[in-house]
C-alpha cells in the first residue's frame, strides 16, 4: 500500500534482474487482483504486533521508526491475515503456495483463521529459536 516501499521493490527487483520474473502493484492487499486469477507463489510479510497487549513489548527505535501502518493491525495483530485471506476466498483467487510470518504468540489465533479459510491445507514452521513463526498453505 506504501509508494515509498514499492519503489523500494522496483529498485530490488532492477537490481537484481527479476524484472521478467515479479510484477509489482500498488495495492491494498489484493484489491486490484481480478477475480480467479492464479499465482505461483503469494509471499506475505504483513504487519501482525497485536494493539492490545505487544505495542508495550515494541523497541522505541522501532516505533519511532517505522509508521504504524508496517507494525499493527488491530487488537489482535491478525487483521491484516483475515483481510487477505477474505479477499483470497472473494476473488476466487488460486495458487500454489502462499507463505506468511506471524507473531509470537499468535499461533492458536492464526491457526483458527487458516481452519475457517483453508481446512487442514497448511502447516505451521518454526523459526531457529524453535518459535512457531511462519505458515505456508499449499493449494491442490
Amino acid at each position: 500500500i506504501s509508494e515509498d516501499a514499492l519503489e523500494v521493490a522496483r529498485i530490488n527487483v532492477e537490481q537484481y534482474s527479476l524484472a521478467e520474473k515479479i510484477n509489482l502493484f500498488q495495492s491494498d492487499l489484493l484489491e486490484v487482483i481480478e477475480d480467479g486469477e492464479h499465482f505461483d507463489l503469494i509471499l506475505a510479510n504483513l504487519p501482525y504486533i497485536a494493539t492490545d497487549n505487544e505495542k508495550k513489548f515494541l523497541a522505541k527505535n522501532v516505533e519511532d521508526h517505522e509508521p504504524g501502518t508496517a507494525l499493527f493491525a488491530g487488537s489482535d495483530g491478525l487483521d491484516l491475515y483475515k483481510k487477505l485471506f477474505q479477499q483470497l476466498a472473494e476473488k476466487s483467487v488460486s495458487f500454489d503456495l502462499l507463505i506468511g510470518e506471524f507473531g509470537f504468540g499468535q499461533t492458536r489465533a492464526l491457526t483458527q483463521v487458516l481452519d475457517k479459510y483453508f481446512a487442514q491445507n497448511y502447516e505451521v514452521v518454526e523459526d531457529e529459536a524453535g518459535i512457531d513463526r511462519f505458515f505456508v498453505v499449499r493449494q491442490v
